[in-house]
């Protein structure tokens, strides 16, 4: 991962912090800092959600990744820690699951978003459904997300799936994808 400094905007290396490295790992399995190529996605996509509570600002999308790759920066934090200081750790992150599907044999891995890939789909392979949503909750009673479902002071709860080869919303295929049959909620 890589510092960017919003006045400067110089890039060195970071996470030295074991708080910050802690916080990162708990939201993805692999964090990738993809390259200046942006998928453009149907509008069922969310990427507006971010987190308010703690000392991390991170954008939450319901199509597998974290970061907002800095579009709507600076209004809306990417990985911003520490929260207020403009100083910017991920540009974007993914989630990624490997396996060995007992149809197929052969080991196959599903991501969130890849970087450098060759194609405009190619490498985000979560999709959701039309009309998907993320749901925000929370724990603490003085909250408008306050649900007693909840399990933290700022809960996101989505849904989204590796099964498609295709992007439900716009029909645009996704390149080279073997799905793994992963419903991720």
């Amino acid at each position: 991962m890589y510092l960017v400094t919003v006045d400067k905007l110089q890039y060195k290396p970071c996470v030295k912090s074991p708080l910050l490295r802690r916080n990162v790992i708990s939201f993805l399995l692999l964090c990738t800092i993809a390259s200046a190529q942006s998928l453009k996605k149907a509008a069922d996509d969310d990427a507006t959600k971010y987190t308010t509570i703690g000392s991390i600002g991170l954008t939450i999308t319901n199509f597998g990744t974290i970061g907002n790759q800095f579009t709507t920066w600076p209004n809306q934090p990417s990985c911003e820690y520490p929260k207020g200081s403009g100083i910017e750790n991920i540009w974007q992150g993914a989630l990624w699951v490997g396996g060995i599907p007992r149809k197929r044999g052969f080991a196959s891995v599903s991501t969130g978003a890849m970087e450098q890939t060759p194609t405009l789909h190619e490498g985000y392979e979560m999709t959701n459904e039309p009309g998907a949503t993320i749901l925000q909750r929370s724990t603490l009673s003085t909250s408008s997300y306050f649900d007693i479902g909840a399990i933290s002071h700022q809960d996101f709860v989505m849904d989204f799936t590796d099964r498609n080869t295709h992007i439900p919303q716009s029909g645009d295929t996704i390149p080279r994808h073997t799905p793994l049959g992963l419903d991720i909620h």
